[in-house]
């Protein structure tokens, strides 16, 4: 799953070591939508607490796709790669907030609509007037056919 970020927010960077340890070390490397190494990168993390490694020290100021690749190592020169923690990645999408999606979307409404709502009037999606005669044609349609298929003597269906 993609973790979206916003333009000009913190590029948060985090990893939860499974069993909690805290003397490993972490490298965050950040790679652009043609695998090219993001100029920031790599980031070191730090040690938060329970094994949490992580790192905010950088705004995300440039839109698209990144990958992050996470590599725990053993020691502090991150030349001893850890055998016994795999390297993990995530994709992360920078959009850029559009004040007009935001009104766009708190126009939608959140709650049940029992009747022709007002809030739904720009959208198209309700009809002003309903067209009855579509429902007067198919009740005479509807009518004809049970009055064809009685039987006169007794006015039961046949």
């Amino acid at each position: 799953m993609t973790r979206m970020i916003r333009k000009n927010d913190q590029f948060l960077l985090k990893l939860q070591i499974p069993d909690r340890l805290s003397d490993l070390f972490v490298r965050a490397f950040i790679f652009d939508e043609t695998m090219t190494l993001a100029g920031f990168s790599p980031k070191n993390l730090t040690h938060k607490q329970n094994g949490l490694y992580y790192d905010i020290s950088q705004q995300a100021t440039t839109i698209g796709n990144y990958t992050v690749q996470y590599i725990v190592y053993n020691d502090a020169g991150y030349t001893d790669i850890s055998k016994k923690y795999a390297s993990v990645d995530e994709d992360v999408f920078v959009f850029d907030f559009d004040q007009n999606i935001l009104t766009a979307v708190q126009g939608i409404p959140t709650n049940p609509l029992l009747t022709v709502d007002s809030r739904l009037d720009n959208l198209g999606l309700i009809p002003d007037k309903l067209d009855t005669s579509v429902f007067s044609s198919g009740k005479t349609e509807i009518m004809d056919t049970v009055n064809n298929n009685t039987d006169d003597s007794d006015g039961r269906a046949v």
